[in-house]
C-alpha cells in the first residue's frame, strides 16, 4: 500500500503511517492537497492527514484540505501519535545554536524552549533537518523527530523539548469513497453550516445530546463574506449515530459526513 503524507521523509506524518498502517510505501507531499490529491489520482491508495494536536489544537489548513475534498475522499480511520519534539543540529554543542527551523506548530509546541532564539518557520518538521543539514553551520538547528535526525545524519542536542510533555497529534486516514467496502464505525466527523438565524446552534446542538461529542470548532468558509462552517466529532453505537446525523442534517443549511470509523483507543504516553 502507498500512504501520501504532507512533508519530507522522517516527517511525523511518515511515522504515524507505520505506527497505524504497518509496511507501507510512503509518498512524500508538499502540502495537504497535494497528499489528497495523490489518492484522488490513485497516486496512492491512502493519505494520512494530521487535524489536531492537543497542545496547539487544531490544524486548520489540514481541516479545510479535509473538506475540500469531501466529495471523492472520506476517513476510514484515526491513530494517535505521541509527539516528542528533538532538537537536531550540525554539533552537538546547544551553547554554539543561535536559530531555530521547525514548522510553526512544532515551535508553537516548544514555545519555552525557544524562547531566545531566532526562529523561522519552515514547511515541515522533517523539512527543516534538511534546510540545517544543507547548511551546515553549527549556529542552526530544527526542532523535528529522532526519525528525522537519523535519515538525514544529524545529531539529537536535546530530546523530548516540548513545552507539554504529554504532546500528542490526531491524524486521520482517507481514501477514495467506494474503494473498499465500509462497515461504518463508532465515530462519526461530520462538517455542517447553520442558517443565520437566532438559535439555530442551539437547535443543532441539541441534535447531539445522545453521543459524546469529541470535537467541535468553527473555521471561515473562505467564502470572505463571515460565514462560517463547523467541523464535528462524536462517537456513539452505530445506529444512534444515523439517527444523530439523520437529526442534525435536518438543522443545518449543509452538512456532509466526512466519514465514519473507528475510533482510535487514546492513553497518555510516559
Amino acid at each position: 500500500m502507498r500512504v501520501a503524507f504532507q512533508g519530507e521523509y522522517g516527517a511525523y506524518s511518515e511515522e504515524a503511517a507505520i505506527r497505524y498502517l504497518g509496511t507501507v510505501e510512503t509518498l512524500p507531499s508538499a502540502t495537504f492537497v497535494d497528499a489528497l490529491d495523490s489518492v484522488e489520482r490513485d497516486h496512492a491508495e491512502r493519505a494520512i492527514i494530521p487535524v489536531e494536536n492537543s497542545t496547539e489544537g487544531s490544524v486548520g489548513e489540514a481541516n479545510d484540505a479535509i473538506r475540500a475534498k469531501r466529495e471523492t475522499l472520506h476517513i476510514v480511520g484515526e491513530t494517535y501519535l505521541h509527539v516528542k519534539h528533538c532538537l537536531v543540529g550540525n554539533t552537538d554543542d546547544i551553547s554554539r545554536i543561535d536559530t531555530i527551523y521547525s514548522h510553526p506548530q512544532a515551535l508553537g509546541q516548544c514555545r519555552r524552549f525557544v524562547s531566545g532564539y531566532r526562529t523561522i518557520p519552515t514547511h515541515d518538521t522533517a523539512g527543516s533537518v534538511r534546510i540545517i543539514a544543507e547548511d551546515g553551520s553549527d549556529r542552526v538547528a530544527g526542532i523535528a523527530s529522532r526519525r528525522a535526525a537519523e535519515h538525514y545524519d544529524r545529531t539529537v542536542i536535546s530530546d523530548d523539548i516540548s513545552d507539554i510533555k504529554h504532546n500528542h497529534t490526531r491524524f486521520v486516514v482517507l481514501e477514495r469513497r467506494g474503494a473498499s467496502p465500509q462497515e461504518g464505525g463508532d465515530k462519526v466527523s461530520v462538517t455542517f453550516t447553520l442558517p443565520h438565524r437566532p438559535g439555530s446552534l442551539h437547535k443543532a446542538l441539541k441534535r447531539l445530546l445522545p453521543v459524546n461529542l469529541t470535537r467541535i470548532e468553527s473555521r471561515p468558509d473562505r467564502t470572505g463574506g463571515w460565514s462560517y462552517v463547523f467541523f464535528a466529532d462524536f462517537v456513539g453505537e452505530a445506529r444512534t449515530l444515523d439517527t444523530v446525523v439523520d437529526g442534525l442534517r435536518g438543522e443545518c443549511a449543509t452538512l456532509d459526513v466526512l466519514g465514519s470509523y473507528r475510533a482510535a483507543p487514546f492513553e497518555l504516553s510516559p
